[in-house]
């Protein structure tokens, strides 16, 4: 069982009321993944093999972040983190 099922979805993808989402498919505010409550500290783990192509804060409003791109040319964000274990590569 994947871990990131044992966690409360707190935002789903679609139109949101979440000012910080950009305008996306003709909604003011759309969240373009899925946002888990997990206790601060929890491991996670990415939900597909591929290449982490950046870790830490870049600036870009996720905080401590890792992005992983997979073999498909698909990017997954994994943001708002207490700490990152990982390297780009």
């Amino acid at each position: 069982m994947p871990t990131w099922t044992r966690y409360r979805l707190t935002q789903g993808f679609g139109p949101t009321n979440e000012p910080l989402d950009s305008p996306y498919r003709g909604a003011a505010n759309f969240n373009k993944g899925y946002d888990f409550a997990v206790p601060m500290g929890t491991a996670i783990d990415a939900a597909v093999a591929g290449t982490v192509i950046a870790a830490g804060d870049q600036g870009d409003g996720w905080g401590l972040s890792v992005k992983v791109l997979d073999a498909q040319g698909n990017l997954h964000n994994y943001g708002h983190l207490s700490s990152v274990a990982v390297r780009p590569g």
